[in-house]
């Protein structure tokens, strides 16, 4: 019996009603000569190894021995590394808890102030907000690596899972539960044999179950009902081919995805107006567009920031910004951005993550997910002060139709809907026919043509700096496509507005502005007292209505 005699003596029986040794190996006395090794390893420590944690955990323990062979053969196992995930090459850290000192301690702040100098040398001097960004970003990461936790749990071994890909209910609470359980486990364990411990394990063991349970049959309830989100499922590695075979290898289906989402973001743009000044237009004051951005727009926008959220292609999270020194640099970042009309090829460089549209029945079809970029926070930080200020702008200048609700202050979905539910129980009321054509434009922001949508800000009003920091923010726009772990090839955006960029609905709204205006020309609308009623837009939804 090998119990007891090499290695370690420990119990292989373990749960809240008692521990015992009841598991054995046993061997030829002959061979034992044979056995280097035997130890007893409990099923706590198993599942924090594999980051797998079952419903229920079992009682015995896993008895593990390490044997030499009579010829000396050694034994070894080799595994695949070669399709690495993408997220193994980063670094990413624990941004729950910020300290005091972050950006803050003075041999840090003599480094950052030069920082600071390089960065308004680089923009005044050089005219280079590209070498000026980059001193921003190496301020930010050396400061992350030296006083943030890295996350431990993306590792580069495929084979250390979280708990929540196997789980996907897992959450902290379970997590810390967890950790209590296996605390109270070894404090049993080490005593002689007290009651008390046991009686913690016991409860903490069983209130772990319960609260596990209770998760596991909500998300089953969800799923089963459809409320659980489908886009936690992966995506088929298989898409059709040009001869409409299905195609499993995997560089085709990263090609295909690439070149149908390529056609999609670069759709031929025949529209090629001139933004030339008309003496007839109308004048607006921008005065308010094309100030220097002050500092307090950049407090703004950063205390507005959303924390828990995916880094950009720069990987600086927003919590990291939310200090004074932060705002500082971001402060002379915006505005060189803005004064120069030029921003890093960071802010142009993003990953798109697709998203299974609802109602779509295909997932191998690539066009039947939804391209979600994931922008650089910084840039997003940006983009707030740009969308403020034009929103503000536009509101004072009553540059939108009425008709248009969306994505405006004050305004909302509601509105529209009571509106259209009163007209037509009013004209039912009157025995008055009404007929409404309902439209969901397809694809619609990532078909606009950026040229058209240019002459219509400009035709708006829209225009000096205000206009070209627009422009820029669309000049040399690089995206590649995240399939599961793997990215396609890099690909040019020439069309269309940003999908998940905060300024996107006000261009869209731009650009579809005049639409209303054409429809209400038609005089094919209803009449309400002295008003006729021809369309309601809510961004890209559209009700057009007639009377017959």
């Amino acid at each position: 019996m090998l119990n007891g005699r090499i290695g370690c003596n420990e119990f292989t029986y373990i749960s809240p009603q008692g521990k015992s040794v009841v598991d054995y190996v046993c061997v030829p006395y002959e061979q034992i000569g044979n056995i280097l090794d035997f130890n007893v390893v409990k099923m706590s420590d198993i599942i924090n190894t594999v980051n797998h944690c079952p419903v229920s955990v079992p009682d015995h323990s896993l008895l593990t021995g390490e044997i030499r062979l009579p010829d000396n053969t050694p034994c070894s196992i080799t595994c695949d590394t070669s399709d690495r995930n993408i997220e193994s090459t980063k670094r990413k850290y624990n941004v729950s808890s910020i300290p005091d000192s972050f950006l803050s301690d003075q041999e840090r702040l003599d480094l950052i102030y030069g920082a600071i100098n390089r960065i308004e040398n680089s923009i005044n001097v050089d005219n280079c907000v590209q070498s000026a960004y980059d001193n921003f970003c190496a301020v930010v990461k050396d400061e992350m690596k030296d006083k943030l936790p890295v996350i431990k749990n993306n590792t580069t071994n495929r084979n250390k899972h979280t708990k929540s890909m196997y789980k996907p209910y897992w959450n902290q609470v379970l997590q810390d539960q967890w950790n209590n359980v296996c605390k109270s486990e070894k404090d049993w364990l080490k005593s002689e044999g007290s009651n008390a411990h046991k009686k913690t394990y016991w409860l903490k063991s069983e209130g772990s179950n319960a609260h596990k349970k209770t998760l596991k049959e909500k998300y089953c309830y969800e799923r089963k009902s459809g409320i659980a989100s489908e886009r936690n499922e992966s995506i088929p590695w298989s898409v059709f081919d040009n001869e409409g075979n299905i195609s499993t290898e995997k560089d085709f289906v990263l090609k295909r995805w690439k070149s149908d989402f390529e056609d999609l973001f670069n759709k031929n743009d025949h529209a090629q107006p001139s933004i030339e000044d008309n003496g007839n237009d109308i004048q607006y004051d921008v005065t308010k567009l094309n100030d220097p951005i002050s500092r307090e727009e950049i407090i703004k926008a950063v205390e507005s920031a959303k924390v828990r959220k995916a880094t950009g292609f720069d990987e600086i999270p927003a919590e990291v910004l939310k200090n004074p020194t932060a705002v500082e640099l971001l402060f002379d970042i915006c505005n060189g951005c803005f004064e120069l009309g030029k921003i890093p090829e960071q802010w142009t460089t993003g990953i798109i993550n697709p998203i299974f549209k609802t109602g779509s029945d295909d997932r191998k079809n690539p066009m039947n997910y939804r391209g979600i970029t994931l922008v650089s926070v910084p840039s997003k930080i940006y983009c707030h002060v740009l969308n403020s200020r034009l929103n503000e702008w536009m509101e004072a200048n009553k540059t939108l139709c009425d008709e248009q609700n969306g994505f405006r202050e004050k305004r909302s979905c509601e509105e529209h809907i009571h509106a259209l539910h009163t007209v037509i129980n009013d004209r039912k009321i009157w025995k008055l026919s009404t007929f409404v054509c309902f439209i969901d434009m397809r694809t619609a922001f990532d078909s606009v043509p950026r040229n058209l949508l240019w002459y219509k800000m400009f035709k708006a009003g829209i225009r000096g700096k205000f206009l070209t920091a627009i422009h820029s923010l669309y000049d040399d726009v690089k995206c590649s496509l995240k399939v599961n772990d793997r990215l396609t090839p890099w690909f040019n955006v020439d069309s269309g507005v940003k999908q998940g960029c905060l300024m996107s609905p006000s261009l869209f709204a731009v650009y579809i502005n005049d639409l209303a205006e054409r429809v209400n020309n038609l005089n094919c609308g209803i009449k309400i007292d002295d008003i006729e009623l021809s369309i309601l837009l809510y961004a890209d939804d559209i009700a057009v209505f007639a009377q017959d």
